[in-house]
């Protein structure tokens, strides 16, 4: 590698470094956990573990391991793309599964909630389309656009009027992408309003339900389908790596586009299918998810607790949220991170969110509560906060 690459990439660093928001990786420490997107346990749920391990297990015995000139599933990797080596029965079997359970046509299997983005926001809207966009809509939305020959135009956070306006301006097809609840400020969407706004012109929805899906809804079907609006939406985007406790995604669709999406959609025409293993996890965390009452209740339950036990401060802001994300929004990288390391210090694992990962000024301490943490917990972690 050149020098000049070098002194490249080390002054990229060191502008990340003296702006205090230098990202670097760290082992988790066996601290209370109130960062992580596992709301519901299910990433720990040892009963779901032993049913995902139970279920390759039977597979493998049904199939063998022996060369694959007659079987049907590869048991350890899935050996290509789904288009290639990559699909079997067991896998379009979990999709009909999946769709019957979200109330759609159809659905498509994505490797992350990433690729799903990615790859549906730059390969449907076309390059006399404009896609509308809420400001807060996650990065993997902005990456999608990027690649896209779509025009892209945002509105103001859940403002109706403002992206009213943008419709209404607005020549050509439109698309109108959002989240059913958003990952950082942990609010919904105002759904009806921007869906009655979406018929009245004519514009085709995707919404991304990653942070509702499992917690939203009598059997966790997320924030579209529990307020009855889901069979207006032209795609929704559920992943598996926060409630489900699993990785990978789904699209639900229609069946032409989901056959579009196997046309034209690059991650996923051209991705390694996810594996056995991850499919087991998936179908076993969906067979539990609907009776996950007990689990919905306690979180609902530890939220209530949290919000209820945290006073003004001076020293940050919280976020009116009814959701597991609370967000104590402190401004500057530094203070943000010097908050942080005093919470940590005291025994509860809550991570800063720096800039530009929000915007400058709105840097904050985000706080994920989870099924799992218990009372005594909470409430040592809102008095450490009330200390502060």
């Amino acid at each position: 590698m050149s020098r000049a690459v070098h002194e490249h990439i080390r002054s990229k660093l060191l502008e990340r470094t003296s702006a205090d928001n230098l990202r670097t990786l760290r082992v988790n420490s066996g601290m209370a956990d109130f960062f992580s997107n596992d709301y519901l346990g299910f990433a720990r749920n040892k009963a779901l573990f032993d049913a995902a391990h139970n279920e390759v297990l039977n597979i493998a015995e049904r199939e063998g391991f022996e060369p694959m000139e007659r079987k049907s599933v590869s048991i350890s990797g899935s050996t290509g793309s789904r288009l290639l080596s990559g699909n079997n029965s067991y896998v379009e079997q979990l999709e009909q599964q999946l769709a019957e359970f979200y109330e759609g046509e159809a659905a498509l299997l994505f490797n992350s909630g990433y690729d799903a983005n990615l790859g549906i926001l730059s390969s449907i809207p076309y390059k006399d389309a404009t896609v509308i966009y809420d400001e807060l809509v996650h990065a993997s939305m902005h990456d999608g656009m990027r690649l896209g020959k779509a025009d892209r135009v945002a509105f103001r956070h859940n403002d109706l009027e403002d992206l009213k306006a943008k419709l209404r301006t607005t020549k050509g097809l439109k698309f109108v992408a959002i989240e059913a609840l958003y990952s950082m400020d942990g609010d919904e969407a105002a759904l009806a309003g921007i869906m009655a706004l979406c018929r009245q012109y004519e514009a085709a929805v995707i919404i991304d339900e990653a942070h509702s899906n499992g917690i939203i809804g009598n059997k966790g079907e997320g924030k579209a389908q529990a307020e009855g609006l889901h069979r207006d939406i032209f795609m929704r985007i559920y992943t598996f790596g926060k409630a489900i406790g699993a990785h990978g995604a789904v699209a639900i669709c229609s069946a032409e586009t989901k056959q579009f999406l196997i046309n034209y959609c690059r991650p996923f025409i051209f991705s390694t299918a996810l594996p056995m293993h991850a499919l087991a996890a998936i179908k076993a965390a969906y067979d539990h998810l609907p009776q996950a009452d007990k689990e919905r209740k306690q979180l609902n339950d530890n939220i209530a607790l949290f919000t209820g036990n945290i006073k003004p401060n001076p020293l940050f802001t919280l976020i009116e949220s009814k959701s597991p994300i609370q967000s104590l929004v402190i401004s500057g990288n530094a203070n943000t991170k010097e908050i942080a390391k005093t919470i940590q210090d005291k025994g509860y694992d809550a991570r800063p969110i720096l800039a530009p990962t929000v915007p400058t000024g709105k840097e904050r301490i985000r706080i994920c509560l989870h099924s799992f943490n218990t009372a005594e917990e909470i409430y040592d972690l809102t008095d450490a906060i009330n200390n502060l």
